[in-house]
């Protein structure tokens, strides 16, 4: 699969969530920082759009900021999300999160504003909230739609089964080297990378049982561009 196929592929499952978005009242709307931290975590396909949306918006010296937020305190993942699913199935100890969370705003947040809000990842498009989180101080999300965003993002790390996925931070600090950049896009394997994990085919979908009948409509959606990628 060519990395325009997989780029295609992602951004059909962010129009599957955006269109199951609608008809639920949500309080989100751009230019609403509440959730805009530095512990937002991607895939490296993630980072390599938001890179070429910078690169396209003549933006690309934004990547810079990075370097600023390397050493701050933040959310680093000990396991991917298929990874978390494949431990459920087989109802293995699932390893701790360090649940360090940095108190920061997210690097790619200026003045309030999201500066990739087009090609913002799927966990920045799938944080969403029936209520105003600043009033609240949390988020309220209907359970299904929590789901569907499980489901979403383990697709997204099934498009990049060869990539990786970290920190918002540290993917697009891996990416913004040229090196890096181009063995990506060359699909060569990726290993021992600080911080960062392997991504992992889908085999098992995290859907609770009061959830399947639903979510068949969601995975119907999904077919047109999952069925290429296997």
């Amino acid at each position: 699969m060519s990395m325009n196929e997989k780029l295609a592929t992602l951004t059909h499952l962010y129009r599957v969530l955006e269109n199951t978005l609608k008809g639920h009242p949500l309080s989100c709307h751009r230019g609403c920082p509440a959730c805009c931290t530095l512990n937002v975590t991607m895939t490296t396909l993630e980072a390599y759009q938001i890179i070429i949306y910078l690169s396209q918006t003549e933006e690309i010296d934004l990547l810079d900021r990075l370097s600023v937020f390397s050493d701050q305190p933040r959310f680093i993942p000990n396991l991917t999300i298929n990874a978390l699913a494949r431990h459920c199935a087989d109802s293995d100890e699932i390893p701790e999160e360090q649940h360090i969370l940095g108190e920061g705003v997210c690097p790619l947040l200026i003045d309030d504003t999201c500066a990739v809000y087009a090609a913002r990842p799927l966990a920045c498009r799938a944080m969403v909230s029936n209520r105003d989180c600043r009033l609240t101080g949390y988020a309220t999300m209907d359970p299904f739609i929590l789901s569907v965003n499980n489901v979403l993002m383990q697709f997204a790390e099934h498009i990049d089964r060869d990539g990786l996925t970290g920190n918002l931070t540290d993917v697009l600090l891996y990416l913004s080297i040229k090196e890096n950049r181009h063995a990506y896009q060359r699909s060569a394997a990726i290993k021992g990378v600080n911080g960062l994990l392997a991504n992992h085919a889908l085999t098992v979908l995290m859907v609770p049982p009061e959830h399947r009948q639903p979510m068949a409509t969601v995975l119907k959606s999904l077919n047109p561009a999952m069925g290429k990628i296997g």
